[in-house]
């Protein structure tokens, strides 16, 4: 399916999940589709069906790159997503924690940005619209780090937090900046999932944990698998 009317095609996009959800993934990094926080749920992103009413979270890079390339961790539903140029390359992670025993303690969506060189500044876009932007969705601001989306249907739909600041007088900032070695980390999580009781550092340490953790599980998981084809 090509691209059509300024959409691209399916085949543009990559899917990760933790057998509860899933979300689809554009070559350049913007999440359009997304049902939450199981797969027949009502959606919170939805740009792939409707641009302009669907939704979409990314965080675009402000300069020009040379190239860009999507691909999965062998033998993983973990997918990356690198941009490269004569003066940085950055790359996204993004992926749905999952146990040993194929449980997800939390349902979440991870993004982790790695600057792995130069310095860079990013723009921010997040635009939940709950269930195909049927109702007006709202948002509370939590704190510097944590926001909370809702409706008339869904009081308490979702949570998006960041291991940097993404509010600032009351807004989603529009923008942020990381330097040469910095990482930065996007969760996106049902509403009621617990508060955080430690720091900034130690959640960093936890995500890592997590991606870890994901990474063992479908390697386990593939050795169970015997398909035998081109793909």
């Amino acid at each position: 399916m090509k691209e059509h009317s300024g959409y691209p095609g399916i085949e543009s996009y990559g899917v990760i999940g933790n057998c509860q959800s899933c979300a689809l993934i554009q070559r350049e990094g913007s999440i359009d589709f997304m049902s939450f926080p199981e797969y027949d749920s009502h959606s919170v992103f939805a740009a792939l069906l409707d641009q302009r009413k669907g939704g979409s979270f990314n965080t675009p890079l402000q300069a020009p790159y040379a190239k860009c390339f999507q691909e999965y961790i062998l033998d993983t539903s973990v997918l990356t997503t690198r941009f490269l140029s004569d003066d940085y390359n950055v790359e996204f992670t993004d992926f749905m924690p999952i146990q040993a025993d194929g449980s997800a303690e939390v349902n979440q969506l991870v993004r982790k940005i790695s600057l792995i060189r130069g310095n860079l500044d990013f723009d921010l876009i997040l635009e939940v619209l709950i269930n195909y932007g049927k109702l007006t969705t709202h948002v509370e601001v939590i704190d510097e780090y944590t926001l909370i989306f809702k409706n008339q249907e869904h009081a308490d739909a979702l949570k998006v937090r960041a291991t940097l600041p993404i509010t600032a007088q009351g807004s989603i900032k529009k923008s942020f900046a990381l330097s040469e070695g910095q990482d930065a980390y996007f969760i996106i999580e049902s509403a009621d999932a617990p508060a955080l009781d430690h720091t900034i550092e130690e959640e960093i340490a936890c995500l890592e944990n997590k991606l870890h953790a994901t990474l063992k599980f479908w390697h386990q998981w593939i050795k169970t698998c015997n398909y035998h084809g081109d793909f």
